[in-house]
């Protein structure tokens, strides 16, 4: 079990409803729920802060998780 500082978390959670909200909202090129989820877990786990912009697109999310 992982110990995350819990105004980390709240930035997070943050985060992942205003990436979601672009995601549905029909911005072209952005990316969706499941790449959006995968970057909170990647990034979560390694201690890091959120991206600069919930408006992330897919080759901003590739450079995020590594790929």
């Amino acid at each position: 079990m992982a110990i995350i500082q819990l105004p980390l978390l709240t930035q997070w959670l943050l985060w992942t409803a205003e990436a979601r909200a672009y995601s549905l909202g029909g911005h072209r090129g952005v990316i969706g729920f499941e790449t959006i989820a995968e970057i909170g877990r990647t990034l979560i786990a390694l201690g890091l802060p959120v991206p600069a912009s919930p408006i992330v697109y897919v080759d901003e999310a590739r450079r995020l998780l590594g790929h």
